[in-house]
């Protein structure tokens, strides 16, 4: 019974564990669902955030708000590093420091959780942070650590714009030659992988270095075929076409191409291009003499995109070319006065770089400051980490001492309980052993008693003067009868008789014995092919019958009785029933020695006893032991 109910328990945990273990794997797969297309959300409003970078830097910056919002949500590394990319990325170039936080917030946790999918761009933004901040050896530091990982990563785009960005620093230290080399290096990686806007811009960076104004002006046309193709890369159009333009002496085409350029500018929002081009074409007009035209494009268009913008250094340029427009007319006083104001404006410039540098510098130097911090604060936190970790090994490792400590008890408990049963039923067996050692020194005593009564009575009897006749012969005659009983319940009680018979031959006899010296009615019945059983079945299933039998005597005289026995797949099964007054069992049951009998010798079979009965309501007994079948024993 233990064994099965454990069993049960076991099954019913695997059921609960399996079912929860199916839920969680719909429920992981949902959220992966969920997790994948926020993900992809925040990497199309990053997308979106990119393109409207330049033109539309208002709405940049609400697509790289919703990338942060989406972010938070997705609760992801990868999310958060783009994100904040995208947020770095919208933000003008007044507010390097504020990009430069965003930046090093998602470098920091591309490290910690080692995604170094996005790091190449993000090291070469940083880079390009750093050169502003007047940190050349730091930029081409980031530079060269963007290429080694951008090459592991097989991220042949971002290298590419890697080694152009290192020439472009070279270029304004003046180190030509090295700058050639790396657009040289940029162009290369673009053509083999067929990187049409690195392509372009890479070819765009080598026209710079061209001294031959035709070579120079082919080499912008051919990158301007590459940009012409790509919708992203609008403001590098915008300035080969106004290089271009620089490239011709013939006027009127150079005035074509800055005009090309203004129409890009003016489509696309590029207000820093758009004043380059106003700038440039300014001198042009110049040239052929068109001094209205020349004033309109500073007066109308550059110079108050330029105080728009807060560019102080194009403003100071560009006082200076109205001074010079100023001059082309003849108006030498106005001509001065811009002059001065071009001057003043480009110390205001002067002082606004190194102020926007001063804020870099010191939003570095505050992150800094803030690393060490919370540097110091982790160590503190680890070190009261520990201390809690350690606190809640130890009651962990109590809490495991306590469950092994419960676990041995329990286990202790069923031992005792286990051998306290088997106790139990050796006792039982020992005693229903030495009771039917007994029956068996008892049954000899009768055996031999049997023979020396008879004898005596009948040598008594023939001593009585007793005429003979019927009288005489009837009572010889219930002296042998009683000898003879006297045998045959000797041969009963014998465990040694018992074993020679069948089951079904004993159980016949017995109620063939208990008909005529009872006066009960007794109905036997068997199926068939009843197997041979064990001598120890036998045994037990006869006395428990005898002691059944023996109950009806006492108490159910004058009833009838029905008895049958029957095999299953793996039992014997014993059936009475009789309809006499019959009894209480809960009354009974502790009170009898033949009740407990019946059911120890059930327990030691391994049996079970079913027992039905009431006042007036006869008794029903059914015994089912399991089969043990005898085995003939072959000697050789």
């Amino acid at each position: 019974m233990g064994k099965s109910y454990f069993l049960f328990i076991f099954a019913i945990l695997s059921l609960i564990l399996f079912e929860c273990k199916k839920h969680q794997e719909n429920t992981d797969r949902s959220q992966y669902n969920y997790d994948k297309a926020l993900l992809d959300s925040i990497k199309k409003l990053d997308s979106l955030s990119f393109v409207n970078r330049l033109t539309h830097n208002l709405i940049s910056q609400q697509y790289a708000d919703k990338a942060i919002t989406f972010s938070s949500a997705l609760n992801n590394s990868e999310g958060y590093i783009i994100a904040w990319s995208a947020k770095a990325n919208s933000f003008p170039s007044s507010s390097p420091d504020s990009e430069y936080l965003y930046l090093t917030k998602a470098l920091k946790l591309s490290d910690q959780s080692n995604i170094l999918t996005h790091k190449p761009n993000l090291l070469s933004n940083l880079a390009l942070l750093y050169y502003f901040a007047n940190n050349s050896q730091k930029a081409l530091l980031l530079l060269d650590s963007c290429i080694i990982l951008a090459e592991k990563l097989r991220n042949y785009e971002i290298m590419s714009f890697a080694y152009n960005e290192l020439g472009n620093i070279h270029y304004d230290l003046m180190d030509y030659l090295a700058s050639k080399r790396f657009y040289d290096s940029s162009y290369v990686i673009a053509q083999k992988h067929s990187f049409i806007r690195e392509s372009g811009v890479a070819l765009g960076s080598l026209a710079k270095l061209e001294k031959v104004p035709e070579k120079k002006r082919e080499m912008g046309k051919k990158a301007a075929s590459y940009l012409q193709k790509c919708k992203t890369a609008q403001d590098g159009l915008a300035g080969i076409f106004i290089n271009i333009g620089y490239t011709f002496l013939d006027q009127d085409s150079a005035i074509s191409y800055y005009n090309a350029a203004l129409k890009i500018t003016t489509e696309y929002n590029l207000q820093l291009l758009e004043i380059a081009a106003y700038n440039n074409l300014t001198y042009s007009y110049l040239d052929k003499g068109l001094i209205n035209e020349a004033k309109s494009c500073l007066i109308d268009h550059a110079i108050p995109l330029a105080k728009t913008s807060k560019n102080l250094d194009w403003l100071s340029t560009l006082y200076d070319s109205y001074s010079d427009v100023l001059s082309a007319s003849s108006n030498f006083k106005e001509a001065i006065k811009y002059e001065k104001k071009s001057v003043e404006t480009g110390m205001d410039a002067s002082k606004q770089a190194a102020a926007s540098q001063v804020r870099l510098l010191s939003a570095m130097l505050d992150l800094k400051n803030k690393e060490v911090l919370i540097q110091t604060k982790n160590q503190e936190i680890e070190k009261h980490e520990l201390k809690e970790r350690m606190l809640m090994l130890w009651f962990a490792i109590a809490g495991l001492a306590i469950i092994i400590l419960v676990i041995v008890v329990i286990v202790t408990n069923l031992n005792n309980k286990f051998k306290l049963q088997k106790q139990k039923a050796e006792s039982s067996r020992r005693i229903i052993e030495i009771e039917e050692n007994e029956k068996r020194k008892l049954s000899m005593n009768l055996h031999d008693l049997s023979g020396q009564v008879k004898m005596e009575l009948l040598n008594q009897f023939s001593k009585i003067n007793i005429p003979a006749g019927t009288e005489k012969t009837e009572m010889e005659n219930k002296i042998n009868a009683l000898s003879n009983q006297i045998r045959t319940i000797s041969h009963r009680m014998s465990k040694i008789t018992i074993n020679q018979f069948d089951i079904g031959t004993l159980i016949q006899g017995l109620c063939a014995e208990f008909k005529e010296f009872s006066g009960l009615v007794i109905h036997f019945s068997k199926s068939d092919n009843i197997p041979d059983l064990t001598d120890e079945i036998k045994l037990h299933i006869f006395r428990i019958l005898q002691e059944i039998l023996t109950n009806a005597t006492k108490y159910a005289k004058n009833t009838t009785i029905k008895i049958n026995i029957s095999t299953s797949a793996s039992n014997f099964v014993l059936v009475y029933s009789d309809n006499g007054p019959g009894f209480t069992p809960q009354e009974v049951k502790n009170k009898g020695l033949g009740l407990i009998n019946i059911y120890e010798r059930t327990k030691i079979l391994g049996g079970e006893v079913k027992l039905e009965s009431n006042h007036n309501l006869g008794v029903y007994w059914e015994i089912s032991i399991p089969l043990k079948l005898k085995t003939t024993q072959i000697l050789l």
